[in-house]
Formats: C-alpha cells, structure tokens, sequence
C-alpha cells in the first residue's frame, strides 16, 4: 500500500510514512474522542435514569400516601362527629427534586443514543412519559396548596360552630328567663300545660347518648319551635309576650346556623373528596408511567402490587 502510494506520488516511501503516520494518529484521537464522549454520555443517561427510578418510586408511594391521608380525612368530615379530625400532611420532596431535573436531561436519557434509537414500543413510551409531566404538573400546583385550603376549611368551620353555639346559648338563656318570670306566680292552666311541654323536651334531649351533637341538638330546636307555632295562643295569653317572641328569634337563627354549618361540612366534605380521588388518579397514571418506562411492578408495603 505504502510503495503503491510512493509510486502513484513519485516520492519516497519514508515520504508516504511521515505523512499517514500523523493523519492516523489525528483519526485515532478523534475516534477514541468520539467513542470516550459517547460512553460518557451512555452513562449518563443511564445514571439519569436510575435516578429517575428512584425518585419516581419515591413520588408514587408519597402520593399514595397523601390520597390515602385525604381519603381518611374525608370520613372524619361530618357534622356529627365530636372527635378532633387528624389530618397528617406528606412531605413529598421528589416533587422537588424533580423540578430541579431538566426536561430535556430526561428526555435524551430516554429517547436519545443508538439504544434508545431501536427501542420497541415507543409510543406508548413517549405516552407515559408525557403522562408522568401531566401528573408531575398537577402536585406541583395541588400539592402545597391543598394544606392551605383546609387550613381554611377548619378555621371557617370553627367560626360557623362558634356563632351556632352563640345561638344555641341565646336559646337557653331566654328560656332561663321565662323560667324565672313564672316562677311561683299563679298563671293560666294552658301557660303550666306549655311549660310541662318546654321541660319534657328538654328531659328528652338530655337523656338522649350524645345529646350535644348538632342532629340531635337541631332536632330539639325543631321541637321547641313546633311546640311555639302550635302554641300561638297560649302565648298571648302571657303578660309579657316579649320572650316568646325572642324565643322564636333565637330558635330560628340556631336553626339557620346548622344549615350553614351543615352546608359548609357538605362542601369541605366534597372538596376532600375530590381531592382524594384526584391523588388517587395521579398515583395511578404514575404507576403506569412507571410500568411502561421501566417494565416492571411497583409494589407498597402492606399492600398488593402494582403491574
């Protein structure tokens, strides 16, 4: 090869050596560049995407155990239940770490370099891997912001509660007042008759098992004001008509403050509900971008496992 080229040239053969010795050596630095920068990057795509295995199944298994936490809440937000609700917040720091990760480093880690060029099912890679942004973008804007919601939720609770109680304290004391003024006087037959009737309401509500909570106590209030509508004209019958009066004030706002309460438990209900289902949702389509990028199950702990 060497003579051939000295020949087609008209020069030396030590001539055609120091001329091909330097070129190959040029061509072999730039080809063991290439291959060194190609590994380099191999590997770093592969790191990328071990990476991204753990986070996601950290993501996944933090989400599920957000829904799980929202789903427990939900049960415990009706009007009738006395205990304190427990709530437990999940830190959920892929969320965070995910953000800090580059669209475009797991982009290549996934469809770029000749393994990813010859990788089967594609589309529905592209698919999951499009999904799992969907599901990322949703808790990083939901995530966060649920707490603060029903932290909102708890604080108007506690204020509707507080002014039901007022009401219900309104009631009590013009009964108390009633009580008093017709104490020991001589009244009509039918005015004795409607007090025995306030008093057996009242034994009732009381003997009643968790006679303070607001089923029972509003059923009282619907008593004691049929009892007032039905009692019309013995109440005239009263030389002092104003308590009676005041009475049906007072009923009627207690009556009006449970349906606000009540409204307002439906509403906080229904929105942790939603919000329980939606996490639900998500950890599902991260469970099966997970599946398709890595195939392979994920499982939880106590739990059956995901295909």
């Amino acid at each position: 090869m060497i003579e051939y080229l000295a020949h087609k040239f008209g020069v030396e053969n030590k001539d055609i050596l120091s001329f091909i010795i330097p070129i190959s050596i040029f061509l072999s630095g730039i080809l063991i560049n290439i291959f060194v920068k190609g590994l380099n990057n191999h590997n770093q795509r592969k790191l990328t995407r071990s990476l991204f295995k753990i986070n996601l199944i950290k993501l996944i298994r933090g989400v599920n155990k957000q829904a799980i936490s929202y789903d427990y809440l939900q049960k415990q937000i009706v009007i009738d239940n006395d205990n304190p609700r427990s709530f437990s917040s999940v830190s959920i720091a892929a969320i965070s770490i995910f953000q800090e990760i580059r669209y475009e480093d797991l982009y290549k880690a996934y469809f770029k370099g000749i393994g990813n060029y010859f990788a089967f099912n594609k589309k529905n890679r592209l698919k999951a891997f499009s999904n799992f942004y969907s599901a990322l973008d949703f808790l990083i804007l939901n995530h966060r912001k649920s707490f603060d919601e029903i932290k909102v939720f708890e604080d108007q609770l506690h204020v509707l509660q507080d002014k039901r109680n007022e009401a219900l304290g309104e009631v009590s004391r013009i009964i108390e007042d009633f009580r008093f003024e017709i104490h020991g006087e001589k009244v009509a037959k039918e005015i004795g008759e409607y007090f025995e009737k306030i008093e057996s309401l009242i034994e009732d509500y009381q003997d009643k098992q968790d006679y303070t909570n607001p089923t029972n106590t509003e059923d009282y209030v619907q008593a004691l004001l049929f009892l007032n509508r039905n009692s019309i004209d013995t109440l005239k019958m009263l030389e002092n008509k104003k308590h009676s009066v005041l009475l049906n004030a007072a009923l009627l706002e207690s009556s009006l403050r449970f349906i606000n309460l009540q409204n307002y438990f439906n509403s906080y209900n229904s929105t942790i509900k939603t919000l329980s289902e939606m996490f639900f949702s998500q950890r599902n389509v991260l469970i099966k971008s997970y599946r398709v990028l890595f195939t392979s199950r994920i499982c939880f702990r106590g739990t059956a496992c995901y295909n």
